[in-house]
């Protein structure tokens, strides 16, 4: 079902657009680049109500309703972090976000992004007691917090919908436990166990044994993206809080294919990170040189090696590929105009540049603006006259090395017609103007 939504730019002309609820963020980034008659248009940033849409959303996860204005936003030279998230039922998810955003912002962002009521978030904090022993325990993010002081990307976010303390004393109380054997298309039991917080991890995996049968020791314990291997430990000290949820993760089967030597079948911990498959080959054939190639799922998009299996929810029976690590040397040719903010205006200026073959425009196009002391700008990249695609990698626009990109500022542009399902309005005029990047 169609409806009309209002989209305004940097300079408050507003645009009427027919969309469908369905559609996504991207998708109507698509229609406005359309209307501009062919000519290049980036939109980089949409935004409702203060916030800024994720491109894979639908306009109805943001309850965007006929009539309503979403805003175009300029380039931001923010810089972004991403998190990594755990709700109380044990799902996870990840979000990209402004670095100084603060922890009562971020809040919000979850309530828009995930639908559920964030009133605390706990981080896993390690400390020593008096005895000199490693204390986990879960701390309160301050809502007055900058997440840049925090040191946040590389650990995993408590998200609770009320406010959670550890019991004190001999007290007990309930947590789920989640039974994942790593294997495809198949259901994750949810066990429910009581346990008190002053209990060992070892006599909790004896309390889940008697009651329901599983021997916890062939699983990895994790409890909000930490390992649990300390039998010794108290519950209380290891993060138990009432409702939390720990998983119970079999090892992953997995096989790799190699390009010479066949393929290996490995079995490792959810905890293992990408990288150590790097060493796993290694020890089984000393006839590749392994440090020459990426880890990909799908032939195109690596692995990131800092991640472990649990991270990427990579499951029992995935085959892992290798991908030559390419590069491409390239020259990058400024033209001599006046729209670039630096010392060599209108004098023009080139510069050898290295990339992956697997890199995309968009990257490249970032990195060169870096380089040229412009960052948060908008450039087309062009190679013989034509406008390589920022979605696209370098190999999939059949550049080569030695060749040689034009990077062109991006300037003013108009549109006078044309939307989805039908023309904008009689007369209308929308203009797509290069906007300076906002801090």
């Amino acid at each position: 079902m169609s409806m009309r939504i209002n989209v305004r730019n940097f300079t408050g002309t507003t645009l009427p657009l027919d969309v469908d609820p369905t559609q996504t963020i991207s998708d109507v980034k698509g229609l406005l680049a359309a209307a501009g008659k062919g000519k290049s248009v980036r939109v980089p940033v949409l935004a409702f109500k203060g916030h800024e849409l994720r491109d894979t959303r639908q306009l109805l996860h943001y309850d965007i309703a006929p009539k309503d204005t979403i805003h175009i936003l300029p380039p931001s030279k923010k810089e972004k972090i991403t998190l990594n998230f755990e709700k109380e039922d044990g799902t996870r998810f990840t979000l990209s976000v402004n670095s100084d955003m603060k922890v009562e912002q971020l809040k919000r962002e979850i309530s828009v992004e995930e639908k559920i009521d964030a009133k605390q978030l706990k981080v896993v904090s390690t400390q020593e007691d008096p005895e000199g022993d490693e204390v986990v325990t879960l701390k309160d993010l301050e809502d007055t917090a900058v997440l840049s002081t925090l040191s946040l990307p590389d650990e995993v976010i408590a998200v609770y919908s009320s406010i959670q303390q550890i019991p004190s004393g001999p007290s007990a109380f309930g947590v789920l436990l989640s039974v994942d054997d790593r294997l495809e298309l198949t259901t994750t039991d949810m066990l429910g166990v009581a346990i008190k917080s002053d209990q060992t991890l070892a006599s909790f995996k004896e309390d889940v044994f008697h009651k329901y049968g599983l021997q916890l020791s062939d699983y990895t314990l994790i409890l909000i993206g930490r390992e649990l291997k300390d039998d010794d430990k108290i519950l209380g000290d290891l993060g138990f809080i009432p409702g939390c949820t720990v998983h119970a993760v079999a090892k992953v089967q997995f096989c790799v294919s190699t390009p010479s030597a066949g393929d290996f079948d490995f079995a490792a911990s959810p905890m293992t990170r990408i990288s150590a498959i790097r060493k796993m080959l290694k020890e089984v054939d000393t006839s590749t040189e392994y440090d020459e190639y990426w880890f990909t799922l799908d032939g195109m998009d690596n692995l990131k090696e800092s991640r472990t299996f649990w991270d990427l929810d990579i499951v029992s029976g995935t085959m892992i590929l290798l991908k030559k690590r390419c590069y491409v040397t390239l020259t990058i040719r400024r033209p001599p105009v006046t729209n670039w903010s630096s010392p060599h205006d209108g004098a023009g200026r080139m510069t050898d540049i290295t990339a992956e073959e697997t890199e995309t425009v968009e990257s490249l196009k970032q990195r060169i603006l870096v380089e040229f002391g412009t960052p948060g700008r908008m450039i087309n990249l062009t190679h013989r006259l034509k406008v390589l695609s920022d979605s696209k990698t370098l190999k999939q626009e059949n550049i080569e090395s030695g060749d040689v990109l034009d990077a062109v500022m991006m300037l003013r542009r108009s549109s006078a017609s044309g939307s989805f399902g039908g023309p904008m309005t009689d007369g209308a005029e929308f203009n797509f103007e290069e906007a300076p990047a906002y801090s």
